[in-house]
């Protein structure tokens, strides 16, 4: 019986509730912006590297015809 009592006390360490309840769709939607601002983040940053790689290749008019890089 006292197996039975300490078995319900316990619970794994990745059990944090996430999924149940109200609790879980808050935690969900609150997740799921994050990802989205951290998404476009990233798709900016990259963005930015590419106008500026484009932008320093049109810059260099010293390249011979069909010379890539």
């Amino acid at each position: 019986m006292a197996e039975d009592e300490q078995r319900k006390r316990l619970r794994p360490a990745s059990d944090n509730g996430v999924g149940s309840g109200r609790d879980g769709v808050e935690t969900q939607r609150r997740d799921d912006a994050l990802v989205l601002v951290i998404a476009q983040a990233l798709g900016r940053q990259m963005a930015r590297e590419e106008f500026a790689r484009l932008r320093c290749r049109a810059a260099n008019d010293n390249r011979r015809p069909g010379e890539d890089g």
